[in-house]
């Protein structure tokens, strides 16, 4: 068990140190990217799912432990002064599930480090995905773009799918999996934060 934790906090050390715009995509599909002529340069949930099959403890050993209650919008506050909206769209891309996009949201407020897009227009990166519905955050700088933090991409999706358009929300049935949800928000500072469904 000490040697997972070990081999644990270097992965956790050298990805934290590594720009998540040096990542690689992780196969040919994804290079493809959520957009025609979008990139993919980060798939954080994968590292992540992968730590913690190499030590079940990892987040609670480095305290990054998400599945605390924590309110979603309650913690999305923080971000208000940091970052401005721009504009929503909602009549693109596939629905993604509800559900599955709120845990998405409430995993990336507890992602450590800051994320950072290589440089744009429309160089996008995947940091959450689980049935079949993906957050995707993009930058459409020249230059590299980061962000305080991955909770900011929530903040950001929080805001599709807090939408009243009829067009960012649909509901097929009498559950809240059934629901589903899609858009693209777009942030003052030149990126925005895409809801979509995906294979993940």
């Amino acid at each position: 068990m000490r040697s997972s934790a070990l081999v644990s906090r270097a992965i956790l050390a050298i990805l934290q140190a590594i720009p998540s715009s040096a990542l690689p995509a992780s196969d040919a599909k994804l290079a493809q990217g959520p957009i025609p002529g979008y990139g993919i340069e980060d798939v954080i949930w994968e590292v992540y799912d992968a730590l913690d099959k190499a030590n079940p403890n990892f987040r609670q050993e480095f305290g990054i432990d998400n599945t605390a209650e924590s309110p979603v919008l309650a913690t999305t506050t923080e971000f208000d002064s940091s970052y401005e909206l721009d504009s929503l769209v909602c009549n693109v891309f596939d629905y993604a599930q509800r559900t599955a996009t709120t845990k998405g949201i409430e995993y990336l407020h507890g992602v450590p480090g800051m994320p950072a897009n290589g440089p744009g227009p429309g160089n996008c990166g995947r940091v959450s995905c689980s049935y079949e519905s993906a957050i995707y955050w993009c930058n459409n700088n020249p230059d590299i773009k980061s962000l305080d933090s991955y909770g900011s991409i929530g903040w950001a999706a929080q805001f599709i799918l807090d939408s009243k358009n009829s067009d960012c929300g649909k509901i097929w049935g009498e559950f809240p999996e059934d629901n589903g949800v899609k858009g693209q928000v777009f942030v003052k500072g030149n990126w925005n934060v895409v809801v979509r469904k995906d294979d993940c």
